[in-house]
């Protein structure tokens, strides 16, 4: 057996040194590698536990749309690109589904439509009431759904009789115009009932006896209980805000959104109720506000009231014309019995009445707005 002469030692011996130095670097580089996809792992998996579902739009919407559970996508974004108020209105669209009081859904839809004049075929957006039940060719059975001039939704049936749509829930439209894949957030919708138009205010009214455990957020009708137990609603369905007066919130004053014909109509049943001794302007509570539909308004003012509303420029023409027609088939029904109590009162004692109710008013509300302004720390006359 030959030996390794001293050169072919010391090279074999090199050799062999510089694999296991090869492989001590190739087990670091590997165990970095290692460490480094596992830290990877375990961010991408974190990143992935982070994410938060959200709503997204699958078609544009213009405002004042109403608003439909199939408009709407989940996607799942990373926390930091979620936008403040996506997640919540996530967990409110994921159980909102417009339906009619039959469980049947409305739904929107893209149909085809011809131009009658150019012969142009366009695509236009409509909304349907999809009933419970398949046609004889499997279809869906739909029947598109109109608004008329008092906001209230129906379609047609085959005869051509008008059916209105009773909803299980308030229907929610877009405060503005959105386009495909926007996420969506709850500023972006409104309850229709509380759509913004250009005649809503913000009213503060302190002539009212409220209930007891009204808070903010709470709904209500407004009712007019004259002595002789007959009771009128005056403003139907109204979503409450309690003011803060100083430290504290005011105990006799609510806030509520108005549109000009009910600031009126209000304004004339707070001056009778001052005028009709024994008379109660009262706010009353819903319990279940988003199940239960709007009470219908019952409550009449004068006819100089009723001129006032026909006349005034700030009121929607389309609300104006409903108002009116309601009133004048109405009035006699309603307007009876509220007429004969201020009737029954002497006229130099009804208006001392109005002037002292109209005065204490006033007076509470400006006490409020003088602790209002001091918790501010500002004095009244140094408003800005």
């Amino acid at each position: 057996m030959s030996t390794l002469n001293p050169l072919e030692q010391k090279a074999r011996s090199s050799f062999i040194k510089g694999i296991l130095v090869a492989a001590v670097i190739g087990a670091i580089i590997i165990g970095f590698l290692g460490m480094q996809i596992y830290q990877m792992n375990g961010k991408e998996k974190q990143r992935l536990a982070g994410q938060k579902s959200v709503k997204v739009l699958s078609r544009d919407i213009t405002s004042g749309e109403l608003i439909t559970a199939d408009m709407f996508k989940t996607l799942k974004l990373d926390a930091d690109a979620v936008p403040n108020g996506a997640t919540y209105a996530s967990q409110t669209l994921d159980t909102y589904q417009l339906q009619d009081d039959n469980g049947n859904e409305i739904v929107t839809r893209d149909v085809e439509e011809t131009d009658q004049t150019t012969g142009q075929k366009n695509t236009v957006t409509k909304k349907y009431i999809k009933f419970n039940q398949e046609g004889d060719d499997g279809q869906e059975v739909l029947s598109e759904v109109f608004q008329d001039v008092a906001g209230t939704y129906y379609y047609l049936t085959s005869d051509n009789q008008r059916i209105d749509i009773k909803m299980t829930e308030t229907p929610l439209v877009s405060k503005i115009d959105l386009g495909a894949n926007s996420v969506v957030t709850s500023s972006m919708f409104t309850a229709y009932n509380e759509a913004t138009t250009d005649d809503l205010r913000e009213e503060e009214y302190a002539s009212l006896v409220l209930p007891t455990t009204l808070q903010t957020g709470n709904t209500i009708d407004v009712r007019l209980r004259l002595p002789d137990g007959r009771d009128y609603v005056v403003l139907s369905k109204k979503k409450v805000t309690i003011p803060t007066v100083g430290d504290s919130l005011s105990s006799s004053s609510i806030i509520v959104k108005v549109k000009e014909n009910e600031i009126l109509t209000m304004s004339a049943a707070i001056v009778e109720a001052y005028k009709i001794e024994g008379s109660k302007l009262y706010a009353i509570k819903y319990v279940e506000p988003g199940m239960q539909d709007a009470a219908t308004s019952t409550y009449v003012p004068s006819s100089d009231v009723l001129k006032l509303i026909q006349d005034d420029p700030n009121i929607v023409q389309a609300a104006k014309n409903q108002l009116i027609y309601y009133y004048n088939n109405n009035y006699d029904k309603f307007r009876t019995g509220i007429q004969n109590a201020l009737n029954a009162e002497d006229e130099t004692t009804r208006d001392a009445q109005g002037k002292s109710g109209t005065q204490t008013e006033a007076s509470t509300l400006a006490t409020q707005r003088q602790q209002y302004l001091q918790s501010m720390g500002t004095a009244g006359g140094d408003e800005e």
